[in-house]
């Protein structure tokens, strides 16, 4: 089956209620047809599923079902952006005219406060030999869940997503049209952006297992960054659901990923080449930035994929960037945040405090150690947070 169909009559019980078949559709991620009642279109046309047509015009649904048949783009060039105008612009300025017939364009808009659909057009209007299309969130939900609906809104057989903040190499969509044709097996591509924050990739390698894949990959930094990466959709799409659960983890990129690969096997190409020239600069009221704390405790989440303890031993290496590092011991994240408690960002950091506490999986952790996760868990969960976190720092603070 290669297309979903549910086009109904304009009868009251069909227009106010949706027919199961359409979220079985869905669940098989086979595109659909409906009928254009409202209550589809919140569904199919919001989310870029198929094609809402009128039941009783034959000629609109021939067109939809042709439209899908004859949709053979191989490319999808995914672009997150929020509120960073001059970058994005920079960004078309050197994809467009890399791109052809066989690629299509999606800006996946986090509710900037500038008029996108004026700026793009203004660019494409000047060179474009390919589709693109702009979606804008109504709320601004977030960079991880942007990532995430850069998966969602792509339909065809590979998606490469670019952050708003990287420029993309002259001969970017030839390197992975070329990756595409030569290597047909693999489900994933990282490539390697030469940095002094990344280990030195200098020949590259096909894995077919998640812990081959991370005793590899080099550098986390290098494997999550938005611009680095192609993934063959019809695999990884699969796993969009289970992505939101590590939204928190700033990386739902790599988690759908060893998700894939836990599931079977497949393969990962780790190249040693370059699809990314440099970084953009980032505008001030567009500037975020994550403390250690908020990375180690974000990345820590994703602990949770692995059943394997080596596995997830080689992960927190990566996430460090050495070796031969050591996971890091929970009292002393604590004692860490604890200090921190003392400064002007006091509030901040308890509430770290209590993440970390409730992340489920540490190393090194003693008896007497657990204790105190469950104890300080449960008192920051109830505010009783001054009085308890000064008897907690004088008690841990000379151990």
């Amino acid at each position: 089956c290669h297309i979903g169909i549910a086009v109904l009559m304009p009868e009251p019980n069909y227009i106010n209620s949706y027919p199961t078949k359409l979220f079985e559709y869905l669940a098989m991620d086979i595109p659909v047809i409906t009928s254009n009642f409202e209550l589809y279109k919140d569904v199919v046309t919001t989310n870029n599923v198929g094609f809402c047509v009128d039941p009783v015009e034959p000629v609109e649904f021939e067109s939809a079902v042709l439209e899908l048949y004859n949709n053979k783009k191989l490319l999808t060039v995914s672009i997150p952006t929020w509120d960073r105008e001059d970058n994005l612009k920079l960004i078309l300025e050197r994809l467009a005219p890399q791109l052809d017939e066989d690629c299509i364009v999606n800006i996946i808009v986090n509710n900037s406060s500038y008029n996108v659909d004026s700026m793009v057009e203004s660019v494409m209007d000047r060179i474009c030999q390919f589709d693109y299309k702009i979606y804008t969130n109504r709320e601004n939900i977030g960079g991880s869940a942007n990532v995430v609906e850069c998966f969602r809104k792509c339909n065809t057989q590979w998606n490469f997503i670019i952050g708003d903040s990287k420029l993309p190499s002259l001969d970017v969509i030839n390197t992975l049209k070329r990756q595409i044709v030569s290597m047909p097996n693999v489900f994933f591509v990282n490539y390697y952006y030469p940095s002094i924050d990344h280990s030195v990739r200098d020949k590259s390698s096909v894995v077919c297992s998640n812990m081959e894949f991370l005793s590899n990959m080099g550098s986390f930094g290098n494997v999550i960054l938005l611009g680095n990466s192609l993934y063959s959709n019809h695999i990884v799409k699969k796993y969009i659901g289970q992505a939101y659960q590590y939204l928190n983890s700033w990386s739902p990129q790599f988690a759908i990923v060893v998700l894939a690969m836990r599931d079977g096997k497949k393969e990962i190409l780790l190249s040693n080449n370059s699809v990314i020239e440099g970084f953009l600069r980032k505008p001030a009221k567009a500037l975020h930035t994550q403390s250690l704390v908020d990375c180690w405790i974000g990345f820590s989440e994703l602990l949770d994929i692995f059943e394997d303890d080596k596995c997830r031993q080689s992960l927190i290496n990566n996430i460090f960037g050495y070796s031969e590092v050591s996971s890091m011991n929970l009292l002393s994240l604590i004692k860490a945040v604890l200090l921190l408690s003392y400064s002007q960002n006091r509030g901040y950091a308890l509430h770290m405090l209590y993440r970390a506490t409730s992340i489920r999986h540490f190393y090194g952790v003693k008896k007497y150690e657990y204790i105190l996760i469950i104890i300080t868990n449960q008192v920051l969960k109830y505010n009783f947070l001054h009085k308890f976190s000064y008897i907690l720092y004088k008690n841990i603070r000379n151990q």
